[in-house]
């Protein structure tokens, strides 16, 4: 049989009909599917995958916003007592300001100012640090014992931010009067500003 005769005889055959057909249908479902169906899931897949990052990066978002409102209406809280930031860190050192204060409070107490000296003041600090400049001023007064422990306590009641960085209390040797009333105290303190 020559070769032509023998592929007719075979395709003619019902069962290679259906083979063939089934073959055909196979190979076609498979090249759609690789084609059209692949391409879809990978980017259903994609999407769903995309939206949940963006809902993470929603829930992230949501959670700022909600962080940046509440500073904002503290902020809007605040804004009326500004006034006190103000005066507790001014923009400038007003040594002279404070040296005032620190004076009226010494001798209201009934202390005497024997020597003020004011530590350099800069103006421009070249640091990055996150630190508040200060004023510092040292301070020789003389006088009772409780009159210092009320003078310290006033400093503290003042608006300006202060700390007293050091206290020294010594008796006054040559005084004839009594001891309580011969206290010489150091005082250093530190006046913050902007």
């Amino acid at each position: 049989m020559d070769r032509k005769a023998l592929i007719k005889a075979l395709l003619g055959k019902k069962e290679i009909i259906d083979y063939t057909y089934v073959i055909m249908f196979l190979f076609t479902a498979s090249f759609f599917m690789y084609f059209a169906v692949k391409p879809a899931l990978s980017i259903a897949f994609s999407l769903r995958r995309e939206a949940e990052d963006l809902k993470k990066v929603n829930a992230v978002y949501e959670n700022n916003i909600m962080k940046l409102l509440d500073i904002q209406s503290n902020l809007e809280l605040s804004r009326d007592r500004k006034y006190l930031l103000d005066e507790a860190i001014p923009l400038k050192p007003s040594t002279d300001e404070m040296l005032t204060h620190l004076i009226s409070s010494a001798v209201g107490n009934g202390l005497t100012v024997e020597l003020i000296t004011v530590d350099h003041v800069k103006l421009i600090s070249s640091e990055t640090n996150k630190t508040l400049p200060d004023v510092k001023i040292n301070m020789k007064i003389k006088g009772e014992y409780s009159s210092v422990v009320n003078f310290t306590k006033q400093i503290m009641d003042q608006r300006r931010l202060k700390t007293i960085n050091k206290i020294s209390i010594a008796t006054i040797e040559d005084e004839v009067s009594s001891a309580s009333s011969g206290l010489l105290t150091t005082v250093n303190i530190s006046g913050y500003f902007r």
